[in-house]
């Protein structure tokens, strides 16, 4: 991590390079789906959530722009997703990209990427008076330029430690804005503490949501299915991430984390999703949030999967039926310091297998595997299937994960779904070769239940 700090002319900013290695993404499952786009007046573009005293703030910046469009693009909703109350940031903004809240002073912070005399970007403090009731006559406001301090495109909004955290939609940085000596957060040229995560070092693009929940910040980009991102609150770097791939997002656009709308003792993440851009598509109504919760990862079934371990030192991976032709080795490897390596130049036929124990009949599997063949002309029929046995040790039946036959230059992904039939109690993995004079390279092999 390096640290830097920009010229005079920045406003004492203070840039943080992120620069951590991405992690390995939790795996995450669908709990509920709201639908704003059927809402009586939709949200057809929700770009922002809040989640306050158990209920969710949303906005939505182009609805306006739409057919659909009844005034209002301001909703406070329960976490099941029915509306409360529809209201409007009109009078003062017509392109709410994002909202937070500071409920203990009673404010709502609502961030504009619009243009402000020739500047991009700014920040409406919404004070909500004594009634606490947004939209009523003893409300406040003010507002701060975000372009002042370099985010001209704020998508993203989240409040937490009397910090405002914004993420910008065409740098792809997060700005830290923490409030001064006089307790309020008000932008540059004031006594605020401005710094800038710089996420390039991690492919962040079009960076749309970020959190700030239970001292955890979280980001999200606006690609399809994009994992959300659990930063380092103090240097922005990459912590971990969330797997998104089951959610069926097409624009993400903003995540808000805490209590589930089933059991508040658990917490769920809940991200909106534009679907199609109202930008070039008016007439289109498709706006959803999607509530998902982070599950374990499901044991590997496959014993040494990653062809890492030899305990005696044999250069044969352990768990594995032995054969001349497998070995373990470095010189080419998808994950780890080892993969499993065929060799042969003599044409031979040969399997190696693992028995597979912990299976259940109707149960089906995922399989992940990893496969690496230099050039060759040589033909040659490589496999990976599961046999599956009864309780007398009769074979069942074989279901096929894995066919290739010619070359593959760099590392190939095989994914296959199988079902253990009726009837089985065990199971092997096998990868069968048929007359091979070349190499084959295997790593990262996985078999996992999927319900």
């Amino acid at each position: 991590m390096r640290l830097r700090r920009l010229a005079p002319l920045a406003l004492g900013l203070i840039v943080v390079l992120s620069t951590a290695a991405p992690a390995a993404a939790a795996s995450t499952v669908v709990r509920h789906v709201i639908r704003t786009s059927s809402w009586s007046t939709p949200a057809t573009d929700p770009t922002g959530l809040e989640l306050v005293n158990g209920q969710l703030l949303v906005v939505d910046s182009e609805v306006d722009e739409t057919r659909f469009d009844k005034g209002k693009n301001l909703w406070r909703v329960t976490r099941r997703g029915s509306v409360l109350q529809s209201l409007s940031t009109l009078r003062f903004s017509d392109e709410p990209t994002d909202i937070a809240a500071d409920p203990a002073a009673h404010i709502w912070y609502i961030s504009d990427d619009g243009s402000f005399g020739g500047i991009g970007g700014k920040v409406f403090v919404k004070l909500l008076g004594p009634d606490n009731k947004y939209g009523t006559a003893d409300d406040g406001r003010r507002s701060f330029s975000t372009g002042a301090f370099g985010s001209h495109d704020p998508e993203g909004l989240a409040f937490g430690d009397n910090t405002l955290w914004i993420s910008d939609g065409t740098t792809g940085n997060v700005y830290r804005v923490q409030a001064g000596p006089n307790g309020k957060i008000e932008g540059a040229g004031t006594d605020d503490v401005i710094t800038v995560f710089d996420l390039s070092g991690l492919g962040v693009e079009d960076l749309e949501g970020i959190e700030f929940s239970h001292g955890r910040l979280f980001v999200l980009a606006a690609e399809p299915n994009a994992d959300i991102l659990e930063l380092d609150p103090s240097n922005g770097a990459l912590k971990r991430a969330f797997d998104l791939s089951t959610a069926g997002l097409r624009h993400p656009s903003d995540v808000v984390f805490g209590a589930s709308s089933t059991n508040p003792s658990r917490r769920s993440f809940y991200v909106s999703d534009r679907g199609i851009d109202n930008n070039g598509h008016p007439n289109q109504n498709d706006g959803k949030i999607v509530e998902v919760q982070t599950v374990a990862t499901p044991p590997n079934l496959i014993r040494n999967g990653s062809f890492e371990k030899d305990r005696n030192g044999d250069g044969r991976p352990d768990s594995w039926t032995v054969n001349s032709h497998f070995s373990r080795t470095t010189l080419a490897r998808k994950e780890g310091t080892h993969s499993g390596r065929h060799r042969s130049v003599t044409s031979a036929t040969y399997s190696v297998r693992q028995d597979v124990n912990d299976v259940v009949a109707g149960e089906t599997y995922h399989f992940e595997g990893y496969t690496k063949i230099p050039s060759t002309n040589d033909t040659f029929t490589y496999r990976v299937r599961m046999v599956w046995f009864g309780s007398n040790g009769t074979k069942i039946s074989t279901s096929n994960m894995v066919l290739i036959t010619s070359p593959k230059l760099h590392w190939t992904k095989s994914i296959r779904n199988v079902v253990a039939p009726a009837g089985t109690v065990r199971a092997k993995v096998v990868m069968s070769i048929t007359g091979l004079n070349s190499t084959i390279y295997v790593d990262a092999f996985s078999l996992t239940v999927v319900s």
